[in-house]
């Protein structure tokens, strides 16, 4: 329905109706009314936290995270008119506010992407050192744009694999980034195959995701050529994952 929480694609959005429910279920006449709003609060808290750790452990990078924030709003956008035709104001109202929150969101978010720029290849290795880091070690990394793709993390996860087994117990430093890199990936791909399954990042959601991380990879072809190789190979797979899907 149009009040569905996987459609609530706004961190913001996904507050303001936890809020919702706490003041709603406090209020309820009975126990079917408060019960179905404490649910619905649980449920939104299930989101909100698989949100943050999408965030935190980089499967949603903050470009991703704005385009899935689009797809919603166009949405909720077509929501809002249907509701309005059907009479149903009140509930018309309430997707106007998430209409005007996601917009807030999306119009702060390129706000702070037009004051930025992104460090060079060379400038994030210096940064690293700086700050104690011995080369190419996980922190200077680039950003993983890309790892939104299905396909991308089955490719990467058989070569990091591919590569922990060609180590072995040899070159322990490399070995041991290799095994971090492997765990890393695993992690994300879990957690985008439960989200898919449980119905949490609907199809459209994750075509925009595909799409975010399209634009952000072909943006690193400009970087250093083994950054630009990577990005190369990233792109051909989200491309046949796009016309596939």
């Amino acid at each position: 329905g149009w009040d569905a929480v996987s459609s609530l694609a706004s961190f913001e959005v996904l507050e303001s109706e936890q809020a919702l429910c706490e003041k709603m279920a406090k209020a309820a006449a009975d126990q079917e009314s408060r019960e179905e709003w404490e649910f619905r609060k649980d449920e939104i808290k299930l989101v909100k936290d698989l949100l943050e750790t999408n965030i935190t452990c980089g499967l949603l990078t903050p470009p991703a995270y704005i385009g899935q924030v689009k797809v919603g709003l166009r949405k909720h956008e077509a929501s809002y008119q249907m509701l309005q035709k059907k009479g149903k104001l009140s509930d018309a109202k309430r997707v106007q506010e998430w209409i005007t929150i996601m917009k807030k969101e999306i119009a702060a978010a390129g706000k702070i992407a037009s004051q930025q720029q992104a460090p060079s290849a060379a400038e994030a290795m210096a940064l690293n050192q700086a700050q104690g880091g011995g080369g190419a070690g996980p922190a200077a990394l680039p950003a993983e744009d890309g790892l939104v793709s299905y396909m991308v993390l089955e490719a990467e996860l058989a070569e990091a694999a591919a590569l922990v087994k060609q180590l072995g117990g040899h070159q322990a430093d490399a070995a041991q980034e290799a095994v971090f890199r492997h765990g890393d990936l695993e992690l994300k791909k879990k957690m985008l195959t439960d989200q898919i399954e449980l119905g949490i990042l609907s199809v459209e959601t994750y075509k925009a995701l595909l799409q975010a991380g399209l634009k952000a990879e072909e943006g690193n072809l400009r970087g250093d050529p083994e950054r630009a190789a990577l990005a190369a190979r990233r792109i051909k797979l989200i491309k046949k994952e796009l016309a596939a899907s």
